[in-house]
């Protein structure tokens, strides 16, 4: 995972630099309301991991239904990092993928 440089504030006198991780990832979670079990384990996993994801609830939008049916699956949740698909809560592929990143 590549760093970057971030300057910070700390008061109106003093100015600090530190190296911190780049998040590149982003993530598309495909959900419904009442998959809240699994569907709140992705959300969860992935705010933790400071990953920034949208998440694109089936029910409420029939355009995210479309895209689910596209990629094959009728199913939630279903994750999409960097083109990759994984369906239900898979911390292990998860973290796979986000290393990887």
């Amino acid at each position: 995972m590549r760093s970057v440089l971030r300057h910070s504030f700390a008061d109106a006198n003093a100015h600090s630099w530190r190296l911190e991780p780049e998040s590149r990832v982003s993530a598309q979670v495909h959900t419904v309301s009442a998959a809240r079990m699994f569907c709140g384990k992705v959300k969860e996993f992935l705010s933790q991991n400071k990953i920034e994801y949208t998440e694109r609830n089936i029910v409420a939008d029939e355009t995210a239904l479309a895209e689910l049916e596209k990629l094959g699956y009728l199913t939630t949740p279903v994750t999409v990092i960097d083109g990759e698909m994984v369906v239900g809560f898979d911390r292990a592929r998860l973290e796979n993928l986000l290393q990887g990143s």
